[in-house]
């Protein structure tokens, strides 16, 4: 039983009995004093959990525990919460059971993939089962997250993709590029593979144009894994020539976008981060226009991106991308 498993049953124990001695604690468990100690400052700290000593009767108890409604609050008491996960750890195992379902359910990945649902469910089931909200089901029914512009994939692809990125072997792979429809037979070294606006990409050294590129998976037509070892690039390099420009296609970054919001939009961009070294401020002669800066090197994705705002966004600089966005725009209107 890990450590996670072990302190969720101590509280439901706790929660049904009201009661328990430090003794029965300790051979239910099978842990020692002191790791029975950490535990319980475990849940006093992290989940707030009132655990009293009651040294009359030599036993612990949760202080509310049958006197109120479960979640009620008397003072600072508080009966245990049944879902234990804190807001960032829900979102991150609801994430990866979506991601996880999305990658292909009759493919062979589902099936390598199985336990580590199976064991996503058994975590998010594990709420008390007098709340609504008792089953992984129910609460993946009640907390969504909506994937966008999804690509489908064959599962077998992306298995070989990730068998030889961890074997650190180089892949033959016939790979179509959406951008110039051009279809080329490429040996690679993978370095990373990168989840994305809900889509798969694989950062690689390409031997056939002598640099390191980003590829769709789901754009890989054919792919084999050879027995030749990989190309090895530090993280610094694919950090700076790879992650950070702007977008998933980014290069290195070699000029600065400078955008400006309306108003209206700014309350919601304001809040946005649309490159990691952004510059914002408030501008205008009332400063309630946001204002960003940050670097970038191919202008593709990043005009996609402007042109989600319309007119409720201009670009400063540089002229050439303000043309770019104009010129769509015109296209668009004839």
């Amino acid at each position: 039983m890990s450590k996670t498993e072990r302190i969720i049953a101590m509280a439901n124990l706790l929660r049904q009995r009201g009661v328990m001695t430090k003794t029965q604690i300790l051979e239910r468990f099978e842990i020692s004093e002191p790791t029975f100690k950490r535990d319980l400052e475990f849940l006093r700290d992290r989940y707030g959990a009132d655990i009293v000593y009651d040294s009359s009767e030599r036993v612990y108890r949760l202080k509310t525990s049958g006197t109120l409604p479960h979640g009620a609050t008397k003072g600072p008491s508080m009966e245990m919460p049944g879902l234990w996960f804190r807001a960032e750890e829900l979102q991150a195992l609801l994430t990866m059971h979506q991601i996880i379902s999305g990658l292909g359910a009759d493919g062979l990945l589902a099936e390598h993939l199985a336990p580590l649902k199976d064991r996503i469910d058994s975590l998010l089931s594990q709420a008390d089962p007098h709340q609504a909200l008792g089953s992984s089901e129910e609460i993946r029914r009640r907390v969504r997250i909506l994937p966008m512009a999804f690509r489908r994939m064959p599962a077998e692809h992306f298995t070989l993709v990730t068998n030889a990125l961890l074997s650190r072997k180089r892949m033959r792979i016939h790979y179509t590029s959406r951008a110039s429809n051009e279809a080329t037979v490429r040996e690679v070294s993978p370095q990373r593979v990168v989840h994305y606006r809900d889509n798969w990409y694989l950062d690689a050294y390409c031997h056939l144009r002598h640099r390191l590129s980003t590829f769709s998976i789901d754009a890989i037509e054919k792919a084999r894994m050879l027995q030749s070892s990989c190309v090895e690039v530090p993280d610094e390099e694919l950090n700076e020539t790879l992650a950070s420009g702007y977008g998933i296609f980014s290069g290195k970054p070699d000029q600065q976008a400078v955008l400006r919001f309306s108003a209206e939009r700014s309350r919601w961009v304001a809040a946005e981060v649309w490159h990691p070294d952004q510059v914002g401020e408030w501008t205008g002669p009332d400063k309630k226009q946001w204002q960003i800066t940050f670097p970038y090197a191919h202008d593709r994705e990043l005009i996609m991106d402007i042109l989600r705002h319309g007119a409720s966004v201009e670009v400063i600089s540089p002229e050439h991308l303000a043309r770019a966005v104009r010129d769509e725009h015109r296209q668009a209107a004839g």
